[in-house]
This record gives C-alpha cells, sequence and structure tokens, in this order.
C-alpha cells in the first residue's frame, strides 16, 4: 500500500513545490501591467486611425484595397497593405468597444510581449524578480514603440520564434518546431510585412549553430530557415511582399539621407 501510494505522493509534492515559482512569474508579469494601462490611453501614432478605416474597409467589401483612396497628392495611385491583418483586427476592436476596444487589444499584445519576453528569460535560467526588475526598467524608456501600430505583433513574434529555436537548439520536438516555425511566420506575414525578418533570424540561428557544432540542431535551424521563407509566400500579394520591403528599405534610407 505505502509502495503503491509514494509515486503519487512524489508526483503531488513536485507539483505543488512548483507553484510558488509558477506566482512569481505570475507576479513577475502583473508587474508590467501598470506600465501597460497608463500607456493605453495615449495614442501617438496617427496610422492607427487610417489602419482603423481600413481595417473597416477589408470587413465590408471582403477585399484588400489596391489603391490610396484617402490621400489628396496620391489619390488612386496602387497601395500595398503590408499590415492588412492587423488593420482587420483593430477595426473588429473597434467594432466591438470603439477607440478604446481598438485601444485595449493592442494592449493585450504588448502584455502578451512581456509574457513571452518572461517565458523566453525562465528558459535561459533567469529569476523572476531580476526578469520582472529588467524588464520594466527596460520598458520604461521604450514606451513610446509600444503605441497602437502593426510593430507591436514583430515584438510578439520574434520573442516568439527565439522561443521555437531555443526547442531546436535543446533538441524537443524539432520537426514539429520547424513547422510551428512556418506557422508562425505565416501568420506573422498577413499581420505585417515585417515578418521578412523571420528568414534572416532563423538563418542567423542555424549558421550559429553549425559554427558552435551543436550536433544537427543546424540542420533543423536550417529547415526551419527554409520553413520560414516558404511561409512569407503565404500572402494576398505572393513574392511581391519582397518588392515592398525593398520600396520601404529605400523610402527610409531617402528620409535618413
Amino acid at each position: 500500500m505505502t509502495a503503491t501510494a509514494s509515486p503519487r505522493a512524489a508526483e503531488i509534492s513536485a507539483r505543488d513545490s512548483q507553484h510558488p515559482a509558477i506566482r512569481s512569474w505570475q507576479l513577475a508579469w502583473l508587474a508590467f501591467l501598470p506600465l501597460v494601462v497608463f500607456r493605453a490611453g495615449v495614442l501617438a501614432e496617427a496610422d492607427t486611425f487610417w489602419q482603423i478605416r481600413i481595417g473597416q474597409l477589408i470587413v465590408a467589401h471582403h477585399a484588400i484595397p489596391g489603391t490610396d483612396t484617402f490621400s489628396w497628392t496620391v489619390y488612386g495611385r496602387p497601395y500595398f497593405q503590408n499590415s492588412w491583418g492587423f488593420d482587420v483586427l483593430l477595426a473588429i476592436g473597434y467594432r466591438l468597444g470603439g477607440l478604446p476596444g481598438a485601444v485595449w487589444l493592442c494592449s493585450a499584445i504588448t502584455l502578451g510581449i512581456a509574457a513571452l519576453a518572461l517565458v523566453l528569460a525562465r528558459a535561459l535560467g533567469a529569476s523572476p524578480a531580476a526578469s520582472a526588475a529588467a524588464l520594466f526598467v527596460a520598458a520604461a524608456p521604450l514606451t513610446i514603440w509600444l503605441s497602437a501600430r502593426p510593430q507591436l505583433v514583430d515584438y510578439a513574434a520574434v520573442l516568439a520564434l527565439v522561443i521555437v529555436l531555443r526547442r531546436v537548439e535543446l533538441g524537443r520536438g524539432r520537426i514539429g518546431s520547424v513547422a510551428l516555425a512556418g506557422l508562425l511566420t505565416m501568420t506573422w506575414i498577413n499581420l505585417h510585412a515585417s515578418a521578412l525578418l523571420a528568414v534572416a533570424i532563423t538563418v542567423a540561428s542555424a549558421a550559429l549553430l553549425a559554427v558552435s557544432r551543436r550536433g544537427a540542431g543546424w540542420r533543423y535551424a536550417a529547415a526551419a530557415a527554409v520553413a520560414t521563407a516558404v511561409a512569407c509566400l503565404g500572402n494576398p500579394y505572393g513574392i511581391g511582399v519582397l518588392h515592398q520591403a525593398v520600396q520601404v528599405r529605400g523610402a527610409a534610407v531617402a528620409s535618413i539621407a
């Protein structure tokens, strides 16, 4: 009787010992909440408003606008919607709760960013207290970047992809991780075209694993790079997303000059 009960008792004891640690990480996440709430009421980007309107047009017409319908100087010019999926999410949030609904949707994404950062910190062996302090201190000067824009998706997706690649490095469900990297990228590319960054991240990971000679991990990371590259084509514009990226880079370089 004792012999059969002891494994069960050990399992319960191990589970109970994990609860304080889980609660510590939950408190670390909640420490980030006041900053998100404070930031939620500040709309620093004019882009948010026309993105809501474009999302409304997509929902109403079941099609992505192909020309500029808002500008006076370039009215009717072909236009690439590089965040059509995010725009739809904003429009849904706006329909459900007006402008506060759209804002709280972005706040939820921001909380997701914090959660993913803490998950990665835990995987790397950091303590909950140190992680919470570092996250809060680092986030304070970065609040301007946490506005209601599709870049929020980028921050969350990069962290999620790094967590997936960490599993590849450690040899945990590598085939599933490769598939997950592709699925994550396909979702990301339809929310924001910056998902092309996923290819660069996975290629760099494969190169680092190959140089450090971490067994077969680099092969799976290379497979993840192929999966992310193929997934980037899973958008309404297909390979045209590459042309848009070149245009954005050219405009950015011109602005800097």
